[in-house]
């Protein structure tokens, strides 16, 4: 009620936020943290640090009972405003999960060339979001552009690993070709020998046939 009063004295125009009943109740500890869920088991912990920008750490929570390919954690930063700022600069899809929390949808690729993807979330609704000002209102319609242009990111991977998988099947051709051309060359190798070891049985047994020949004419002289 004190807040409501305060907002009508202060008028109409006034940018004074209202802030949640359920953000006031979250610790600033706790705020100074953003939930990383729905983490795909295959993901290295050290692969996680590149989503996110600024310090942080990660503690790992235990999954839940049934989940056995997916996993969350919490990056703790050093402040509340550390955590909101990092939430605002990592570019993903924008949207909100079914208790209404902000939170962002990100895919990115591991080293290994596999794509996944995952959730990151606030602890608590900012207050700050529920200002109306031209500058903020700026910055959201900035952010709104960058979520658009995020929604076509996952395509654009998609096709990017198309050329990849393009290219690794046309370098595999290549090699086929340099096999079948060995191949090639060592049957014409082998009818040469085959042609060389023919011809010389021939001179053998000609050799062989006048060594005879000798032999006879050598006898009758007798």
């Amino acid at each position: 009620m004190k807040l409501v009063l305060a907002k009508m004295e202060q008028g109409v125009g006034n940018n004074m936020p209202l802030i949640q009943e359920n953000t006031k109740n979250v610790p600033e500890s706790e705020m100074a943290k953003l939930l990383v869920h729905r983490i795909p088991i295959s993901v290295p912990t050290e692969e996680l640090y590149g989503i996110l920008p600024g310090n942080f750490i990660f503690e790992q929570k235990p999954p839940k009972k049934g989940q056995s390919i997916q996993h969350s954690a919490h990056a703790i930063f050093n402040s509340p405003q550390e955590a909101h700022q990092a939430f605002e600069n990592v570019q993903g899809h924008l949207e909100k999960d079914k208790s209404g929390l902000p939170q962002k949808l990100i895919r990115f690729k591991l080293s290994s060339g596999e794509i996944v993807g995952l959730y990151v979330r606030k602890m608590a609704e900012d207050y700050s979001l529920h200002q109306v000002s031209p500058k903020r209102k700026d910055i959201q319609d900035e952010n709104s552009g960058h979520s658009k242009k995020q929604k076509m990111d996952p395509c654009d991977d998609h096709l990017q690993e198309i050329e990849t998988l393009k290219q690794e099947l046309g370098e595999k051709d290549n090699q086929c070709d340099d096999c079948l051309k060995e191949i090639e060359s060592l049957k014409k190798e082998l009818t040469a020998k085959d042609f060389q070891v023919s011809t010389q049985d021939k001179i053998i047994a000609e050799l062989k046939k006048k060594l005879t020949e000798q032999k006879r004419s050598k006898k009758q002289g007798w």
